[in-house]
């Protein structure tokens, strides 16, 4: 027992080692960028789910040994996100030598999926379909080439990520469920 005297440190650690989600991607480029056109460029990415879902690691319950102050921590690292995603983008590259001016308006479709959520408790994992958000994001930013062969990049990436929603039951009440998170992030 960790209280006293006789206490130990506990000190979980998480570890993991696999293939993450595997992704295949095609770029094609619309036009030459001829009479003063910016180059446009058509993107697609598609995300599996080949890593270990963040669902699908063990997590400490209370009936673990110290499993009360562990409680929730994962045993291992997920090395995917256990979604299945595709990217649709489109590339504007302005060359202005010595630099070049780009934007990237990319669109995120993440796919919706029921996963089995771990009960903190010990008990069952409760079925639960997650709908994680979609997400739109625009780059901006300009290249300088220094000389032929170094160069300077200054990209500026503003992300907005729409609610991920729950739809499920309440492993204590056996209530359905909604519960969405919002989460916004700009990278400079």
């Amino acid at each position: 027992q960790p209280v006293g005297p006789d206490a130990q440190i506990l000190s979980p650690s998480e570890h993991n080692f696999s293939l993450g989600d595997a992704q295949i991607g095609a770029s094609y480029q619309i036009n030459s960028g001829d009479a003063g056109w910016p180059i446009f460029v058509g993107n697609f990415v598609f995300k599996s789910t080949t890593g270990v879902s963040p669902y699908n690691v063990p997590v400490y319950t209370v009936n673990d040994p110290n499993g009360q102050y562990l409680q929730g921590i994962s045993k291992k690292l997920p090395t995917g996100t256990g979604f299945y995603s595709a990217e649709p983008s489109l590339t504007i590259l302005y060359p202005t030598a010595p630099g070049v001016l780009f934007a990237n308006f990319l669109y995120i479709k993440n796919f919706a999926r029921t996963v089995e959520l771990a009960n903190l408790g010990g008990g069952p994992p409760t079925a639960t379909q997650l709908s994680p958000g979609d997400a739109v994001a625009a780059t901006f930013g300009m290249g300088f080439a220094l000389n032929d062969q170094t160069s300077l990049t200054r990209p500026s990436r503003n992300r907005r990520t729409n609610s991920t929603v729950t739809v499920g039951t309440s492993a204590a009440s056996g209530a359905p469920r909604r519960d969405p998170v919002v989460r916004t992030r700009h990278t400079a």
